[in-house]
């Protein structure tokens, strides 16, 4: 195999620099293959950046006509490539933003509700009703797809293209109710889910909108503190961001302290330390989705996800009930005591939670992550804290003083760092073999949100054997 792949890669570099053609299977269009020789170095992709300082490499890219993909040397290894100024791209940041927005809007929504609202809602059953209406609107996003999906298929075969549907229904994958794969993964990530959105739900009933969100975003240090736990080395970088996003954070609490005292001092405490809970099940979700995400079908698993999650959260209430503790009782007067202007108010900030924050938002992400790349992503993410603060402020009434200041721009500080900053032990020519893959798929016209199983079902010892030359150069 690795004489192969050393072969493999003599037969591209003696192609032409215009290219070649092959006929993309299952496509109406061919796929144009042309081998490029990367010029420099850059971290836009660890593949060619990596490559290109060992020795030179050629890479195959896929294109479709009329449609270039763009590669961006840069002059020097620290240089990163301009952002794209394409329609599409553009349009993703503002996709990605308006996610940022729904997001930054929900905490200070709750926080209001328990504001205003003479009785407020048990958290078990607001964590209930965000998560019903979170699995509705993924239903009704699955039934669009079907429903699309149905239509191509129907076209193909009205344009006799016959091979092309007999392809798509034997490569659909297990049926949804025998997707055991799918099952094991949602009934482990919506326990993570179920267990952080009720925690952040009863932090932000007893701390304050700014201080609970600046908490949860804890998130994105937690991801590589949990990587770290795994056996991923991370960059001195990293670990300064951590450092400095747990001390923002302590600043920001101290900053709430000074001003409340006795038991409200005591809630603001609890509700923080709810918070970072939260965040800690977040961060497991975030890791193991990862991996999940290689071995099931991305709708089945979103399905079984938020599935489990409602089964659990309309449980718990059931629990409650049942059980005949105080806590139990105490969602027996809320429903008995609750007035219907109450009852339209909380249904309504359930419903934004779960379908718009947690369900439509979450599904505009995919897509729109895709085109514009994870680490300036994660930096639009970074800025939730920031529009939540804000929120906050024209809404509750609720202020920041210096040490907050001070505290926020510390954690926000350690966000940038965090999302541009990937693990050491991220392997580029490992990258390089899944950049290839992805090249290789797209030319197979088929769905984006299937590239990960794509991926798992991928003989990879060619890969392996790819990988293993470039460390060698790089050694």
């Amino acid at each position: 195999m690795k004489a192969s792949a050393a072969a493999a890669l003599v037969l591209l570099q003696s192609l032409p620099a215009h290219g070649f053609t092959l006929p993309a299977a299952h496509s109406t269009q061919p796929a144009i293959f042309t081998p490029v020789r990367v010029l420099g170095g850059g971290h836009r992709n660890h593949l060619d950046a990596s490559v290109a300082r060992h020795g030179g490499s050629f890479r195959v890219v896929t294109q479709r006509p009329y449609s270039v993909t763009p590669l961006r040397a840069a002059a020097a290894d620290n240089d990163v490539a301009p952002p794209d100024t394409s329609q599409a791209y553009i349009t993703s940041l503002a996709t990605l933003m308006i996610c940022v927005w729904c997001w930054a809007l929900q905490t200070p929504l709750v926080r209001y509700c328990f504001n205003t609202v003479e009785h407020p809602p048990p958290i078990a059953v607001l964590n209930a009703g965000s998560a019903a209406a979170a699995l509705l609107t993924v239903l009704g996003a699955a039934a669009l797809q079907a429903a699309q999906q149905q239509r191509q298929q129907q076209q193909q075969r009205a344009s006799g293209l016959s091979a092309d549907a007999a392809y798509d229904d034997a490569t659909a994958g297990p049926s949804f109710l025998r997707d055991t794969e799918a099952q094991r993964a949602g009934l482990e990530l919506g326990t993570y889910k179920f267990m952080g959105v009720g925690l952040n739900l009863l932090g932000i009933s007893l701390t304050l909108s700014s201080q609970a969100a600046f908490c949860i975003q804890l998130t994105t240090i937690m991801v590589p503190l949990a990587q770290a736990a795994m056996g991923v080395r991370l960059k001195p970088q990293l670990w300064a961001a951590v450092a400095m996003a747990f001390g923002g954070v302590g600043l920001l609490t101290l900053d709430g302290a000074t001003n409340v005292g006795g038991a409200n001092l005591h809630n603001l405490l609890l509700g923080d330390a709810y918070c970072v809970a939260a965040a800690g099940f977040y961060a497991a979700y975030d890791v193991r989705v990862n991996a999940w995400s290689k071995r099931a079908r991305t709708l089945p698993l979103t399905l079984y996800k938020t599935g489990f999650q409602t089964l659990y959260s309309v449980a718990a209430v059931a629990a409650l009930v049942a059980s005949g503790t105080p806590q139990g009782q105490q969602v027996l007067d809320w429903a008995a005591q609750v007035t219907p202007d109450e009852a339209r108010l909380i249904a309504g900030v359930a419903i934004f939670s779960g379908g718009a924050a947690n369900g439509i938002a979450t599904l505009l992400q995919v897509g729109a992550q895709r085109q514009v790349g994870p680490s300036r992503a994660q930096l639009i993410y970074s800025t939730n804290p920031l529009w939540n603060s804000l929120i906050a402020t024209l809404v509750l009434g609720e202020t920041i003083r210096t040490v907050g200041v001070a505290g926020a721009g510390l954690f926000l500080s350690a966000l940038a760092i965090a999302a541009v900053t990937p693990p050491e032990s991220e392997d580029p020519a490992v990258a390089a073999v899944t950049a290839v893959k992805a090249d290789d798929y797209a030319a197979f016209g088929l769905p984006d949100d299937d590239f990960d199983g794509y991926l798992s079902d991928v003989e990879d010892e060619e890969g392996v054997a790819l990988a293993a030359a470039a460390r060698a150069r790089k050694e």
